[in-house]
């Protein structure tokens, strides 16, 4: 089809969606998920062969199905080749069970940023079955709601305000009224959220301090709203301008999925001086991961006046040095400024003290080693930096965390192909840190099911939370 001429792997596989969600599959001893398929038994049909896997990998009957169209991609586990798949629709007929050589099931958010770990085909077919299967997008004022769906802490009473004044048309519907389309990555609630924290933070209401328990607040937060709305009016314009820019929370709890990752990737690759590169870097907080240190169930590394407790069992520590650092952001963020440290400080959670603790001392750390963060787009630097000449002794690590919700899917590919492309000059690791963050309630939610995947060169080898800690090795 395509005039490739790597070996071809056919197989049929089949899709099945539910409330916007597509099943996928993990085969034993593998790391990539996939459509439920395989390979064609001698003589059999396409069809036949998407009916016949489906009933021994999930124990389905599957009945009608209908042909979506024949595609070609990377080959997921067989390096070197491509896979040719003849994709098929069909009705779930009942709850599939791991079967055969099936490992794991997950379900994939249609609408959602893919995945590190899912197949390169799998990824490709997304957007065809989001037009396939329409699903209503939540309204704003539903985003808003559900986000949190509990008034324990501040932002939970908020938003439910927030939501309301947004339906009856009040202060939050005209400060939002360029976004009421946006999905749920978007996180408008969030970046209107941080916004009114800056307010607050630097001086300009001061009725509204007893309630952020990180200004030393201690105010009940369902009196909140009556001294929040007028600010929604007074302070309009800059509230509907800051929805137009993506959260910049730079979590330094994310290092310890960093540090983890770098372990990895020195000891597989046996090189330990290491070129740190950070597209998405924000303020570059993370980039000084060497100068934290970590602390797990049965392992210790590292001496810093900001230690984290990575609650990660099994780590095996390995030794290196960042001998270069550096980063990009279409808005990069000068932590060593009181606005830019502001900025940062308003997208912690005000009532999270463990987060705010940790970018305090983080920046601290980061005023005493000033890193260069560029503004530049993410591929576009990627492609200068890897371009540069590097000695044959230093390992380049290319490191992102949650960067591909708010990145195009041209601009993720983008970076993708600069670092295909750099393989054949240097050794390299891609590591990243991926994952749109579930609807979450009181309890928060399972790590080891929705957290995101820290993955070297696409093989998950953790989960954490999106705030980075803890971090569950896979």
């Amino acid at each position: 089809m395509s005039g490739d001429e790597r070996p071809t792997i056919v197989v049929s596989a089949v899709a099945m969606v539910r409330d916007g969600q597509v099943l996928t599959v993990r085969k034993r001893g593998t790391c990539r998920f996939m459509l439920p398929g395989g390979k064609w038994e001698p003589g059999e049909e396409p069809d036949d062969a998407a009916i016949r896997e489906v009933r021994e990998e999930l124990g389905l009957v599957v009945e009608g199905v209908q042909l979506l169209g024949v595609f070609e991609a990377d080959a997921a586990n067989e390096p070197g080749h491509l896979v040719r798949s003849h994709v098929f629709v069909a009705q779930l007929p009942g709850e599939p069970q791991i079967a055969a050589e099936i490992e794991e099931l997950r379900w994939v958010a249609l609408d959602a940023a893919p995945a590190d770990d899912l197949a390169p085909l799998t990824k490709r077919l997304l957007p065809l079955l989001a037009r396939r299967n329409p699903v209503a997008q939540p309204s704003l004022a539903d985003q808003f709601r559900h986000h949190f769906g509990h008034h324990e802490h501040l932002y939970g009473v908020l938003l439910d305000h927030l939501a309301d004044d947004l339906d009856a048309g009040g202060a939050t519907a005209r400060i939002c009224r360029d976004k009421l389309s946006a999905s749920r990555g978007d996180a408008i609630q969030l970046r209107l959220l941080a916004a009114i924290y800056r307010i607050v933070l630097r001086g300009e209401a001061p009725e509204l301090v007893r309630f952020y328990p990180a200004l030393g607040g201690t105010e009940d937060p369902a009196l909140a709203w009556p001294y929040l709305r007028p600010l929604l009016t007074t302070h309009e314009a800059e509230l509907r301008a800051a929805l137009d820019l993506p959260p910049q929370t730079n979590e330094v709890g994310r290092s310890a999925g960093l540090i983890i990752a770098l372990f990895e990737a020195v000891r597989r690759s046996g090189l330990r001086k290491v070129r740190l590169l950070e597209p998405g870097a924000s303020a570059g907080l993370n980039l000084h991961v060497d100068r934290y240190a970590y602390r797990g169930t049965d392992w210790a590394w590292g001496s810093s006046t900001l230690t984290m407790e990575t609650g990660a069992l099994g780590v095996e520590p390995v030794e290196f040095e960042i001998v270069e650092r550096g980063g990009c952001d279409l808005s990069p963020v000068d932590a060593s400024t009181s606005d830019g440290a502001t900025y940062l400080r308003s997208f912690v959670w005000p009532f999270d003290l463990a987060r705010s603790e940790r970018l305090a001392r983080a920046l601290e750390i980061a005023g005493q080693h000033p890193v260069t963060v560029d503004e530049a787009p993410a591929a576009q630097w990627m492609s200068a930096q890897l371009a540069r000449p590097v000695d044959e002794d230093i390992l380049t690590v290319v490191w992102q965390s949650i960067t591909r919700q708010y990145w195009p899917e041209s601009e993720s590919d983008a970076v993708d192909a600069a670092i295909a492309d750099a393989r054949e000059r240097v050794p390299i690791v891609h590591i990243t840190m991926e994952g749109v963050p579930p609807v979450q309630g009181s309890d928060g939610y399972v790590i080891e099911a929705h957290g995101p995947a820290l993955t070297i060169d696409g093989d998950v080898i953790a989960r954490s939370h999106h705030h980075g800690l803890p971090v569950i090795l896979a």
